[in-house]
């Protein structure tokens, strides 16, 4: 079936490519005062095959966060922190860590002499959760909560229930787009909508 081949997709101009200047990082910087694709292309950039008439290139683009001061950055070439674990103090962590592994799906991946309970979802990724003892009741609302983003909340929600959690009010409106639960500690964690 021979048939017609189908019409070339256009490619697209270079300045259609590029984002807003302010959102490229220092080193890329040269990418809106380079003025040409040449000189793009030196700064890290690879050409696609184009015509001199249609040129699209392929750039090494880096978002710089919103706020961050690139400069202290490069005075300071320091790595920020890498989020480890959530640790989380319980009257019976190996109770809890089951808990939280079926919920999220994770498995443990150590257990302690201490009775330390960590869970991940698998030996190698992070961030985890620890679940360390602490014979000390909970008191009060958290201060900080898990929230947890399915695609279906309504289905969410019963598994959760089914495997331990239960409903709490903590104030939350009626119509929330959110349903606030505890696990078996009492650590409210929310289900958001999709």
């Amino acid at each position: 079936m021979g048939g017609a081949r189908a019409p070339r997709r256009p490619r697209r101009r270079l300045k259609r490519l590029l984002p807003p200047p302010a959102l490229f990082e220092e080193a890329s910087s040269d990418v809106t005062a380079a003025g040409s694709p040449e000189r793009v292309v030196s700064t890290g950039a690879s050409r696609d095959r184009a015509s001199d008439e249609d040129r699209t290139l392929s750039l090494p683009v880096r978002l710089a966060e919103p706020g961050l001061d690139r400069g202290a950055h490069d005075r300071n070439p320091v790595m920020p922190s890498t989020w480890f674990c959530l640790a989380v103090h319980s009257p019976v962590p190996a109770k809890l860590a089951g808990f939280w592994a079926r919920a999220l799906g994770y498995q443990i991946v150590f257990e302690g002499p201490q009775g330390e309970v960590a869970i991940a979802k698998d030996e190698f990724s992070h961030p985890g959760m620890t679940f360390l003892p602490l014979d000390e009741p909970k008191h009060g609302k958290s201060r900080l909560h898990i929230e947890l983003n399915p695609d279906d909340q309504d289905a969410e929600v019963k598994r959760l229930i089914g495997l331990g959690a239960g409903r709490v009010d903590i104030g939350q409106p009626t119509n929330a787009g959110w349903v606030v639960l505890a696990d078996p500690d009492g650590n409210e964690f929310c289900v958001l909508a999709p």
